[in-house]
């Protein structure tokens, strides 16, 4: 009887050393995985220089490009009450616009001299940039509604934008010969070949 009772006992001790070993084998798999995931898929991730997505409709050869920074924050209300734009709360739009299918827009340089065919260059500093074709170019009256406060733009036409063709991280960016810091929506000169190059390289 005591015998049946002490195997019965060393079975039941096995078993849960067995599970236990299971339980930190799984353990060390699942750490494993983590440490691959940090040291190298992330890496791999934030190495990734480009992502194409749209084909280029117009020649690129013969395109101007331009170029708007998004501010990471977005402006304060005593800001947009003295008419301030705010190019966060603005982009953001034009994300809810393009997941609604409505065409996405947004104001021409100063200038007003943008083409249809002209890249468009969305800069998110010290981030990344994407890139955008323009494919239609507006007047001044079809503005939209939410842009009515923004001072000093209501002059500039409208620019209709493609979906995003792609876009670079920022390492990318600099190697690209772009800006450090871009400040309003301006043309593009010192860095034009190397935009049109990489959207030639990249299907477009």
């Amino acid at each position: 009887m005591n015998s049946k009772t002490d195997d019965t006992q060393i079975l039941g001790m096995k078993a849960i050393y067995d599970m236990i070993s299971q339980i930190n084998d799984d353990i060390s798999s699942i750490e494993n995985r983590l440490d691959n995931i940090e040291t190298h898929e992330w890496a791999d991730l934030s190495d990734e220089p480009e992502i194409a997505t749209k084909k280029c409709q117009y020649n690129l050869d013969s395109s101007q490009i331009i170029i708007t920074p998004i501010n990471q924050t977005y402006k304060s209300k005593a800001a947009l009450n003295r008419g301030e734009p705010c190019s966060k709360r603005d982009w953001d739009e034009q994300m809810k616009r393009h997941d609604e299918g409505k065409q996405m827009m947004w104001d021409d340089t100063p200038q007003n001299k943008s083409k249809k065919g002209d890249i468009f260059c969305v800069c998110f500093n010290k981030s990344q940039v994407g890139f955008h074709q323009i494919e239609d170019v507006k007047s001044t009256c079809d503005r939209l509604p939410s842009w009515s406060n923004n001072v000093g733009q209501r002059d500039r036409k409208v620019i209709y934008i493609s979906a995003e063709l792609a876009h670079v991280n920022w390492i990318k960016w600099l190697t690209m010969g772009g800006a450090q810091k871009v400040q309003g929506t301006t043309s593009v000169k010192q860095n034009h070949i190397q935009i049109v190059d990489f959207l030639k390289q990249n299907g477009n």
